[in-house]
């Protein structure tokens, strides 16, 4: 029994290492494919990887670009809208310019009417200032005329009283009654120029 039992025991020994070294055979070809198989999916994984990185990259460009022609497009439509309003807002302001205006014209439309009357009368007046002071010119030169008379009578009316051999005399005022004829005549003469 002891060999038996050893027999036995060195048997399924034996068979112990015979089915851990079959196993270990076995199992190496499903362990190398599982490793290709875990190294494949590593690549694929990495690929993938890349793949997300590379999307993510594509879909972050892609955006940026989208959200400044986005912000172009604004912009473009802000500005147009602005010169649209802005034009508007020039045209109104032209429109209330021109009403200002109209009304600042039909307002200083009477001052200037009264100021056109001011300065025809103004010629008028000077006019008649001229016209007066050319008058009293006149007046004034006859005055003197007549004044020049008065002297002169005056001075053959006292010579002639002064004196009976006087020039006066001799010239036709002998009395005083011809000094005084002769000067009215004269008086007579020049207002009546005057007048004319």
């Amino acid at each position: 029994m002891s060999i038996g039992f050893s027999a036995l025991v060195l048997t399924l020994t034996l068979g112990l290492a015979v089915g851990a070294m079959i196993g270990w055979l076995a199992s190496r070809p499903a362990r190398t494919r599982l490793r290709t198989e875990l190294e494949k999916d590593r690549a694929v994984h990495a690929e993938r990887l890349k793949a997300y990185n590379d999307a993510e990259t594509k879909l972050r460009d892609a955006f940026q670009a989208l959200s400044a022609d986005a912000l172009n497009a604004n912009n473009e439509a802000f500005l147009s809208l602005a010169e649209t309003r802005l034009r508007e807002a020039r045209t109104e302001a032209a429109g209330d310019i021109d009403a200002r205006r109209k009304a600042i014209e039909d307002l200083l439309a009477p001052m200037a009417k009264t100021l056109e009357q001011v300065d025809r009368e103004i010629r008028d007046s000077e006019r008649r200032r001229a016209e007066t002071g050319a008058r009293l010119m006149q007046t004034i030169a006859s005055l003197d005329t007549a004044g020049q008379g008065l002297r002169d009578e005056l001075g053959c009316w006292s010579s002639g009283v002064s004196s009976p051999t006087s020039p006066q005399r001799r010239h036709g005022c002998s009395t005083r009654r011809g000094c005084g004829g002769t000067s009215r005549r004269r008086r007579r003469s020049r207002r009546t120029q005057a007048r004319s």
